[in-house]
């Protein structure tokens, strides 16, 4: 959600946000490394979803929509988004969105616009509300076995990272696209109104990320033993920053492939990454 304080264009921050997760995990977390190794992996690339959106059965287009209403949601914080500003959150497996949606047991599903079609959510979706409250998932990593890259070659690493690069860009792409699409779609149905969300729902939403990062470092300090992760924070940001510059104007896979070679993946040193 840290995106949404970086002015990234909806277009463009799953993009921006998969090379920089990329290049942040590369270069920045020794940690992670750590993590991935612990698992007998070697990460070799990420990728992006397009920005998170109300999907819902009612307008939702303003604070006052939002109070009460319930919500069905995929990640921690966009729960605690949902609390904060009013509404509840309701765990329903993705699957079982579409019965939920159509029944009445949610108002509203917070996902990207590509599980309009993926989900076929279009067909129960009377209403969709863009702009809150955004973020995007991205918690999908290219990972190989460990044991196996440490058989290859310093060529075949090689090779290995730059199918890597195009594969992280055409999954991004692929997202982003479909969403463009399902949105163009959704305007042509007579029976689905799309909202951009109000100014008083963007402006707490901004308020509750900043409020949840001041709080992150803290509460991951005491789940999960995680002491630096205000600093690991600070660290992200202006490569968040730089990423939504980066690709800034895509509009193809094969355009955003180049960059993420160009920007991380040929740079990393494949004689010792993952070894």
């Amino acid at each position: 959600m840290l995106l949404e304080m970086t002015g990234a264009a909806p277009e463009t921050a799953g993009l921006a946000y998969a090379g920089a997760m990329s290049e942040y995990l590369f270069n920045d977390c020794p940690q992670c490394t750590e993590e991935f190794d612990s698992q007998n992996q070697v990460f070799i690339g990420s990728g992006g979803t397009s920005p998170y959106m109300l999907l819902c059965n009612k307008p939702v287009r303003n604070m006052d929509d939002l109070q009460g209403k319930r919500l069905r949601i995929g990640g921690a914080q966009w729960s605690r988004w949902a609390e904060e500003l009013g509404a509840s959150s309701v765990s329903v497996p993705q699957h079982e969105t579409y019965e939920a949606l159509s029944q009445g047991v949610v108002d509203c599903s917070i996902h990207s616009a590509p599980e309009l079609t993926i989900v076929k959510l279009m067909e129960v979706v009377s209403d969709i509300t863009t702009g809150a409250p955004g973020g995007v998932f991205a918690g999908v990593a290219n990972t190989v076995n460990k044991d196996t890259w440490a058989d290859l070659s310093d060529e075949e690493r090689t090779a290995m990272l730059h199918v890597s690069a195009v594969l992280s860009a055409e999954l991004s792409w692929g997202y982003a696209k479909a969403a463009l699409d399902n949105m163009e779609a959704a305007r042509d149905l007579d029976r689905i109104e799309v909202h951009d969300a109000g100014d008083d729902m963007k402006s707490q939403t901004r308020a509750f990320i900043q409020q949840d990062l001041d709080n992150m470092a803290g509460t991951y300090a005491e789940k999960y033993g995680l002491d630096n992760a205000s600093e690991m924070i600070e660290t992200f940001r202006p490569i968040l920053e730089k990423w939504v510059g980066l690709v800034d104007g895509i509009d193809n896979g094969e355009a955003l492939a180049d960059i993420y070679r160009e920007e991380v993946f040929s740079k990393v040193d494949v004689s010792s990454h993952g070894l």
